[in-house]
């Protein structure tokens, strides 16, 4: 796919994502996941275009072109430092509303110029140049998916180990559950936080290390029982076991 094409969706959906924000009514949970889940979008956006596309932009050795790429840099830090002061404000305030339609107002300006001005740059590039972008661009968006996937689970794992050794710690101590919430692993994996390690995880992290992690994730799900009930284990699970020291 052109890279452009890829771009340009992404442009929808952070559009998308700007209107539900602000017509979200008083619901304050509602707008902590829709902000998370701009947060991801425009830190993914972001990634894509500083480590793909600006560079084949300015392979292209022209002053349009430098200038164009340098005032777009500029562009994202102005969004990652309004973005990074909005989990701080009251989700239900005009304040935060009033932020929002800001950072919106930029994040606009800029999708324009850059469906303009920096895509009509790119014709210089080709297709085969534009599609071998793409091609860059959809495997990273794919390693981020990944990422999320495996933290997904690892979030219900996490979840399903904690009910288990709630209702152990309960009976056995009669501790109250609430006590057990403080420690709950699953605080550590709140969306708000795990989006913003998508984009560092899913290039800084090896496939093997990945499919080490699912596999890990797997085994926490099958001890759980996937329902919060710790599974005992058979003969015939010991016996594999020694097989395998052995």
């Amino acid at each position: 796919m052109d890279s452009r094409g890829i771009l340009k969706d992404q442009h929808e959906e952070i559009r998308g994502l700007f209107k539900k924000i602000a017509s979200d009514g008083k619901n304050g949970e509602r707008r902590d996941t829709l902000l998370a889940r701009l947060t991801a979008r425009l830190q993914l956006h972001t990634r894509l275009e500083e480590t793909y596309f600006y560079p084949a932009l300015e392979g292209l050795d022209t002053k349009r072109a430098e200038e164009t790429v340098l005032e777009s840099y500029e562009e994202h830090a102005i969004v990652d430092s309004l973005l990074a002061q909005l989990p701080a404000i009251e989700h239900l305030t005009e304040r935060f509303l009033a932020r929002v339609r800001v950072l919106q107002s930029l994040v606009e300006t800029h999708v324009e110029e850059e469906e303009s001005t920096m895509f009509e740059l790119a014709e210089k590039l080709g297709g085969a140049r534009l599609d071998e972008i793409g091609e860059r661009m959809a495997i990273y968006v794919q390693e981020v998916e990944r990422v999320e996937q495996l933290i997904e689970r690892a979030t219900e794992a996490a979840r399903s180990t904690e009910r288990w050794a709630g209702r152990w710690v309960q009976r056995s101590l009669e501790v109250p559950r609430r006590a057990i919430g403080v420690l709950a692993p699953t605080r550590l994996l709140r969306l708000d936080e795990r989006s913003q390690w998508l984009g560092a995880l899913a290039t800084r992290t090896p496939a093997w290390v990945l499919d080490g992690a699912f596999s890990a994730v797997a085994g926490l799900e099958a001890l759980t029982g996937g329902n919060g009930q710790r599974r005992g284990t058979s003969k015939a699970e010991h016996a594999s076991g020694r097989s395998a020291a052995a």
